[in-house]
């Protein structure tokens, strides 16, 4: 049967999970998997709006710092912050 008013408009539903094996406030099912990578590829293609970048090879957003003489950068995608190592040409994580 049809109303004249939104049914469930005011419903909220809130879903808790207390496993956080390493306590950073992320429930442990959306945590990146042990095995993660801890260096990006940021070559290729970019737009940018300095110091916001899009970099087409991640597909994602990066902003890019300059921090105590070398380059760092938080890649949207993970929420981390990198740091430019020049001897291997790669992006790790701190």
């Amino acid at each position: 049967m049809d109303t004249s008013w939104v049914d469930f408009a005011n419903w909220k539903v809130f879903i808790t999970d207390t496993n956080d094996a390493d306590s950073d406030g992320i429930p442990d099912f959306t945590d990146p998997p042990a095995s993660a990578q801890t260096a990006v590829s940021l070559d290729g293609w970019s737009y940018h709006v300095w110091p916001w970048v899009y970099n087409d090879t991640d597909k994602g957003w990066v902003y890019y710092s300059f921090v105590n003489n070398n380059w760092a950068a938080w890649r949207q995608k993970d929420g981390k912050w990198y740091s430019f190592d020049a001897s291997s040409g790669t992006w790790n994580s701190n």
